[in-house]
């Protein structure tokens, strides 16, 4: 659990990881689009030459008994930005990779080490130590700041049933795909009960009308189900980090919202999932 005063970094801390991770997964141009290009990470804290560059470490001890670090560096985003990458397993540096490029995607500078395309604007954790335990750590990673209001709305019949966006607005099309599995249905009833004391079932319906899928709540001593608009918040953002966890293929997911909401915890050993 990631504590703290407002104003304290926590939201820097989960943005820092997100954008690495998308960088490791997908590349520099994926992760800056979703980030909104070079102004948004930046440190409004720093002076002079370092105000222009973009800095991550991270050292982790992991389960093979191995100590790695791991850091990033973007600078000259001016004229272009400067990509350095450093990886050392237990003390022992593997080959620096140093890439520059124009702008994102268009008109290399060749640098000393003559790489293909791909490789100046791609993570070298992704094409050398693709299968390495960091790797995929920072390649899976979800980070998701839930919007309980627009989790309430019902859902398109277009959006993505797959997993938990990150805002859970897709909530409703996530659960009625979970819904057809009994075992993650029991679970989630299981788990909302003893959250929200009163709730006795929570599921999808499709409208005829807009074709689009909603929540419904049916809770003790009412006899119809309600629609989500009548839910607490705090209601729904238990179920989105519910539906995140039973939704998702990797075993660490970060969520970043207000500290009465937050929480630690494991749904159950089969998963082995934590949810911060």
């Amino acid at each position: 659990v990631f504590a703290g005063a407002n104003g304290s970094g926590k939201s820097n801390f989960f943005d820092a990881l997100d954008f690495v991770g998308r960088f490791v997964n997908g590349g520099l141009e994926i992760a800056l689009h979703a980030h909104g290009g070079f102004e948004n990470i930046l440190s409004a804290m720093r002076e002079g030459a370092d105000s222009k560059k973009f800095s991550f470490e991270i050292e982790c001890d992991l389960l093979e008994q191995e100590e790695v670090y791991y850091s990033l560096s973007i600078n000259d985003l001016n004229s272009g930005p400067g990509i350095k990458e450093c990886l050392e397993f237990n003390e022992e540096q593997t080959k620096e990779d140093k890439v520059e490029i124009n702008s994102v995607g268009e008109r290399l500078v060749v640098s000393e080490d003559r790489i293909s395309y791909e490789d100046r604007i791609y993570s070298n954790l992704s094409l050398e130590h693709r299968n390495h335990p960091l790797t995929k750590l920072l390649r899976n990673l979800n980070v998701y700041r839930i919007d309980p209001t627009g989790a309430k709305e019902p859902d398109k019949s277009d959006f993505d049933s797959t997993r938990l966006g990150s805002k859970g607005n897709n909530l409703a099309s996530v659960l009625h795909r979970l819904e057809s599995d009994e075992a993650i249905r029991e679970e989630i009833q299981d788990w909302m009960e003893m959250i929200v004391p009163g709730i006795e079932n929570v599921q999808t319906k499709h409208q005829r009308l807009d074709s689009r899928t909603a929540l419904r709540f049916k809770e003790a001593g009412i006899e119809s189900p309600f629609p989500a608009h009548l839910v607490s918040d705090g209601t729904m953002y238990a179920l989105c980090l519910l539906v995140a966890v039973l939704s998702a293929l990797v075993p660490v997911i970060l969520s970043n919202g207000s500290v009465r909401w937050a929480t630690n915890f494991n749904v159950n050993n089969r998963r082995r999932k934590t949810v911060v």
